[in-house]
Formats: structure tokens, C-alpha cells, sequence
């Protein structure tokens, strides 16, 4: 039995990937806490981990994401722009398959939401004032 173009192109680029030493690790994109994500894996580059980062607005958890980080930044702080908005960003990293937690959900989104908004309305009517 022969291998036809297209089962031949799937085995070449799956079989890589399975002989790599890499992990895999859940992925979701940047978006608000709370929000559900959809059940997706990654594969991660070598020398990466799997990894959730959380977006902080002063003390208040406001995005999330998961997916695979450098090892250098594991562990690190950063000040991160999303849709506007200046966050503390916090990155965690493990080694094991699929280590990385997906978000969950947190009632208290809807209040810092409400608080952040609010202090945007406040800056806006201030700066018409």
C-alpha cells in the first residue's frame, strides 16, 4: 500500500513535531479573567516552558493567558499595553505536559471591570473639563 500526497504530508509534519523534546502546554490567548477558553494545546519551541501570565490593574486581576514562554522570562514582571490600558503582567512558568492552568472564572471581574471603567469615564470627563 502507498502513501498518498496528502498522507504523506501529514506524516512529515506530525512525526517532527512527536520526535521533538518539547512540551505540550494549554493555550489561550490574552483576554479579560473569567472568561472561558477553549480547550486548546500547544506545542512549545525548544527551550520554552508552559506558562500563564496574569495581567494586574494596580491589585485587581484583570487578563489572562497561557500558552509557552522563553525559560530567560519565567519569573518576570513586565508592564504590558492591552487595548489601551497599562497592566503589571506576572509570567509563571513548569515543565511537565499540559502543567499550566486554564483561567477561571472569578465574580470579582465584573467589579474591577466597573471600577475600571469608571475611572476612564472619570479621565475622559476630566480632560474636557
Amino acid at each position: 500500500m502507498s502513501l498518498g500526497w496528502l498522507e504523506l504530508l501529514t506524516v512529515s509534519l506530525v512525526l517532527p513535531a512527536v520526535t521533538l523534546d518539547t512540551l505540550l502546554c494549554h493555550f489561550c490567548p490574552l483576554q479579560y479573567k473569567g472568561k472561558t477558553c477553549t480547550n486548546l494545546t500547544t506545542q512549545c519551541p525548544p527551550d520554552h516552558l508552559c506558562s500563564s501570565s496574569r495581567g494586574y490593574f494596580g491589585s485587581v486581576h484583570i487578563v489572562s493567558s497561557q500558552g509557552c514562554l522563553s525559560r530567560t522570562l519565567c519569573g518576570s514582571y513586565q508592564i504590558l499595553s492591552h487595548r489601551g490600558i497599562e497592566y503589571n503582567a506576572s509570567h509563571t512558568c513548569c515543565c511537565g505536559h499540559k502543567c499550566n492552568s486554564k483561567p477561571k472564572s472569578d465574580s470579582s471581574l465584573k467589579k474591577a471591570y466597573h471600577l475600571l471603567l469608571a475611572l476612564t469615564l472619570v479621565t475622559v470627563v476630566a480632560s474636557f473639563l
